[in-house]
């Protein structure tokens, strides 16, 4: 009986005030769920444009490689036809030469 009327005189105290604690205390608590689960949508948002960006900034490096890579080829078979014309051209004088002599 004592136990029932300290709970009474207790509820009657403090039982309002509680109450509203335990009012707001679920009201933050439902405020920080829809928040976690606000940032949790931004960052799979964010972590899916990163991805993009990172698929895209890969191809347009691959291509670019690629571009240098024919580029530089075309170089080398450019320096390598001027290299035989030297030759041709020594070849040539050389001839030349033992047609004057001869």
């Amino acid at each position: 009986m004592e136990n029932n009327a300290l709970s009474t005189i207790v509820e009657l105290l403090f039982g309002e005030q509680m109450r509203n604690y335990e009012k707001r205390f679920n009201h933050l608590q439902d405020n920080l769920k829809e928040n976690q689960d606000s940032n949790n949508v931004r960052m799979a948002k964010l972590n899916q444009d990163m991805m993009l960006q990172l698929a895209n900034l890969e191809s347009r490096l691959a291509a670019q490689i690629s571009r240098n890579h024919e580029e530089l080829l075309a170089r080398l078979e450019k320096m390598d036809d001027q290299k035989l014309d030297r030759q041709q051209l020594g070849g040539m004088l050389i001839e030349i030469g033992k047609h004057i002599s001869a």
